[in-house]
Parts: structure tokens; C-alpha cells; sequence
């Protein structure tokens, strides 16, 4: 981006262009369910990560060339500024949308059957998404599951509720 920008002197296009990379990019984020594979998932990341390459340090260049040279200082660091602010309430809301919403589908998708039967903590473990990232822990919560009557049917019930839960969690947030 930065060198057609350099030899044609436009950055319009790639400013657009970019941004529907991105917006495309994360449509195809927003659609991941439980059974999406690695290879769909980092094509559609690859793209976002195109559309921003493409756009996000051409829109900096039009800002300083917008402005006058003893404003450049103030631009950019203000350009920065507000870039960390985002990024900040960005995770933080997304993250609470992504929290609250996990919370919300595991208490629709858990069947009955299995939260009558399962102690809280454990069910409370599954509001947790890392669990599912880390071996040692979703092997200690599968342990626990299995001290209980019907344990191993249990827990993948329960897991495979939260897979679907998170799913949609996180769906929602790239969509």
C-alpha cells in the first residue's frame, strides 16, 4: 500500500479498498460456528490482516498530508491517543459482550438434565473459555466431570454446549 501510494501519489482507492477487505473479512469471522477449520479461520484472519495492512497505515499519511507541518506533532500523537482508547474500550466492551453473551447461551443450550445434575462449580468452570484451550485444564475438568454418576456423557454434553455457546459469543462480536 504504502509504495503504490508513493509511485501513484492516491491512497483514496486503498483506503476503500482496504476497508472492504476488512469488513468482508470479518462477514467471514462472524459466520465461524463449532465445526469451522483452522485453515477457514486463518484464511478469514489473513484477510482481515490484508484489508488492514492496505488501509490503516495509508489513513496516518492522509491525515499529516491534510494538515500543516507544525501541526504534524500534535496529529499524530493525537491520532495515537485515541487509537489506544479504542483499542482499550474496544476489548473491554467486546469482552464484556463476549462474557455476558457466553453466560446467556450456556444457560439456554446446557440441557436441564445436566444442570441438575452437575455441582456449580463445575458448571461455573464452563463459563470460562480458556478451558477449552487448555489441555491440562479441560482434562481437570473433564476428571471432575467423571466423579459424578454418568460423568463421561456429562461432560461432553457440557462441553459440547459450550463450544456452541462461545461460538455464537464470539460471532456476535465480529459481526
Amino acid at each position: 500500500a504504502g509504495q503504490v501510494t508513493s509511485r501513484t501519489g492516491r491512497y483514496r482507492v486503498l483506503v476503500l479498498a482496504g476497508s472492504a477487505v476488512i469488513v468482508g473479512g470479518m462477514f467471514m469471522l462472524s459466520t465461524f460456528s463449532p465445526d469451522t477449520t483452522w485453515t477457514m479461520a486463518i484464511a478469514a484472519m489473513i484477510i482481515v490482516g490484508f484489508g488492514m495492512g492496505a488501509s490503516m497505515p495509508i489513513l496516518g499519511l492522509a491525515m499529516q498530508n491534510a494538515l500543516p507541518y507544525r501541526l504534524l506533532g500534535v496529529a499524530s500523537s493525537s491520532s495515537q491517543f485515541f487509537r489506544q482508547i479504542g483499542g482499550t474500550l474496544g476489548v473491554a466492551v467486546f469482552g464484556t459482550l463476549v462474557t455476558t453473551r457466553l453466560h446467556e447461551n450456556l444457560q439456554r443450550d446446557i440441557p436441564p438434565a445436566v444442570r441438575d445434575q452437575t455441582p456449580p462449580q463445575l458448571l461455573g468452570a464452563l463459563e470460562e473459555p480458556q478451558v477449552l484451550l487448555n489441555p491440562s485444564a479441560l482434562n481437570r475438568l473433564e476428571a471432575s466431570f467423571n466423579q459424578l454418576p454418568g460423568g463421561q456423557a456429562l461432560f461432553d454434553t457440557a462441553i459440547d454446549a459450550m463450544r456452541v455457546s462461545l461460538s455464537e459469543a464470539v460471532t456476535l462480536v465480529f459481526l
